[in-house]
C-alpha cells in the first residue's frame, strides 16, 4: 500500500499544482475582466482604487480636481480610469463639472478621452447653465481644452443646439459648437 501511494504521489502533487495554476488564472482573468474593460490583456503596472488628484496651474492654484474609481497605469504611460469625475476649480469666469463611465489616456500624452455618454454640466460667468451630453469627450491638459468632435447636444433654460463637435476651455469663458450647429430658442412668455 505504502509503495502504491509513493508511486502516485508525484502525479498526485502535479494534478493539484496544475488545478492551483488553471485556478488562479481563471481568478485574473475575471479580475482583469472587470476592472478595465480596456478591450486587451494587458497587466497594469499600478492599481489605484478611489483616487482623487488636483491640477494644479503654473501659479499654483488647483484648476482641476479628478476623481476616478479605479486606475490601471500601464507600462507605457497609459491608463484605464473607471467612474471618473471632472470638476473645474477656483476662479470667478465659470465652472463645469465633468462625467463619464471611462477614461483612457493614451500612451504617453497629456490628454484623457472619456467615453461613453458624457455629461459635462457649466455656467460661464453672466450665462445660463449648460448640459452637453455626447459619446466622446477630451480633455487636453496641455492646451486647457476640454472638446469633442463627435455629434454632442447642448441644453440651457430656454434653449438647445445640436452640432458636429464642440469645444470650451479650462477657465468656461467660452464654449464654441461646430459644424452643422442647429439651434433653438424657446419663445418668450407673454
Amino acid at each position: 500500500m505504502k509503495t502504491r501511494l509513493r508511486a502516485w504521489l508525484p502525479f498526485l502533487i502535479l494534478i493539484a499544482a496544475a488545478a492551483w495554476i488553471v485556478n488562479s488564472s481563471m481568478h485574473r482573468d475575471r479580475r482583469l475582466a472587470s476592472n478595465g474593460a480596456s478591450g486587451d490583456d494587458r497587466v497594469p503596472l499600478y492599481v489605484a482604487e478611489r483616487a482623487v488628484w488636483t491640477r494644479y496651474g503654473a501659479d499654483g492654484q488647483p484648476l482641476v480636481e479628478a476623481t476616478a474609481q479605479h486606475i490601471d497605469y500601464f507600462e507605457d504611460r497609459s491608463m484605464v480610469l473607471s467612474t471618473v469625475a471632472l470638476d473645474r476649480l477656483g476662479g470667478a469666469q465659470g465652472s463645469w463639472h465633468v462625467e463619464a463611465p471611462r477614461g483612457i489616456v493614451p500612451a504617453n500624452e497629456n490628454r484623457m478621452r472619456l467615453e461613453p455618454d458624457v455629461s459635462v454640466k457649466g455656467a460661464i460667468k453672466g450665462n445660463l447653465p449648460t448640459a452637453i451630453a455626447a459619446s466622446e469627450v477630451w480633455v487636453d491638459w496641455d492646451q486647457k481644452l476640454i472638446s469633442s468632435d463627435r455629434p454632442v447636444r447642448a441644453e440651457a433654460p430656454g434653449r438647445s443646439a445640436t452640432a458636429q463637435g464642440w469645444q470650451a476651455d479650462f477657465n468656461a469663458t467660452h464654449v464654441q459648437m461646430s459644424g452643422k450647429v442647429e439651434m433653438q430658442y424657446d419663445a418668450p412668455h407673454r
